[in-house]
C-alpha cells in the first residue's frame, strides 16, 4: 500500500519516468521514511554521506563554515525537492558540509547501495537522476545569478517574491546567509521594506 506521502514520491518518479515505468514499485520499496526533529542533523561535517533524499515536508539547511567561521548556506530545500552532499555521495569522501532541519522534517531515503543497482537494474533510473541533476543545476544557477546581478535590497525583494515559504519561515540569520548579505545590513534593509 502507497501512503500520502509515498505518493509525493511516486508522483514525481512518474513525471520523469512517464506514468507507468517499469519497476515503479520496486524503485519505491528501496525507499526508507525518515522523520527528523527541528534542528536535527541529517549529516554533520566529518561523516560519510551514504543517501540521497526526497523532501516531503519540511524545510533543510544545506550549510558549511567559512575560515573566519562565518555561516555560507550553499542551498536551502524545501517540500518535493531532492537533496543531498554530492561531493560525499559520489566521492566517498567525508563531508564538508552540513545538513540541518529547520523544520520538523520527513524525508525518503536511499542509499547509495540500492542507488547504483537501481541505475543498473531498472531501465530509465539513470534518466530520472540525470533529470534530477539537472533540475538542481537549474535552481543552483538561478541563485548565483541573483546573487551575483542584484544588489542587496533586489536581493530580499527576490526571494521576497519568489521564494515567499522560506522567507516567511527562516531566521534573519539563514535568510541572510542565504541571500549572502551581512547580517546587520540585511536587518537595515529588511526594515526598509
Amino acid at each position: 500500500m502507497v501512503t500520502k506521502p509515498m505518493e509525493q514520491l511516486k508522483k514525481l518518479i512518474q513525471n520523469k519516468l512517464g506514468e507507468n515505468p517499469i519497476g515503479l514499485e520496486f524503485v519505491l520499496s528501496k525507499f526508507v521514511e525518515l522523520n527528523f526533529r527541528k534542528n536535527s542533523y541529517i549529516l554533520e561535517r566529518e561523516y560519510h554521506n551514504t543517501s540521497a533524499y526526497f523532501l516531503v515536508n519540511g524545510i533543510v539547511h544545506y550549510y558549511t563554515y567559512k575560515s573566519n567561521g562565518e555561516l555560507f548556506t550553499i542551498d536551502i530545500y524545501e517540500n518535493n525537492q531532492w537533496f543531498t552532499d554530492l561531493d560525499s555521495f559520489l566521492g566517498e569522501r567525508r563531508s564538508q558540509n552540513f545538513i540541518k532541519c529547520l523544520t520538523n522534517t520527513k524525508v525518503y531515503a536511499i542509499d547509495k547501495m540500492d542507488f547504483i543497482k537501481l541505475e543498473k537494474e531498472i531501465s530509465g533510473f539513470a534518466k530520472m537522476y540525470m533529470k534530477i541533476l539537472e533540475d538542481l543545476y537549474q535552481i543552483t544557477l538561478e541563485r548565483n545569478k541573483v546573487l551575483t546581478t542584484l544588489n542587496s535590497l533586489e536581493r530580499i525583494k527576490w526571494m521576497i517574491e519568489n521564494k515567499k515559504f522560506l522567507y516567511n519561515n527562516l531566521s534573519d540569520k539563514v535568510i541572510s546567509s542565504y541571500l549572502n548579505i551581512n547580517k546587520d545590513v540585511y536587518s537595515r534593509l529588511k526594515n526598509k521594506l
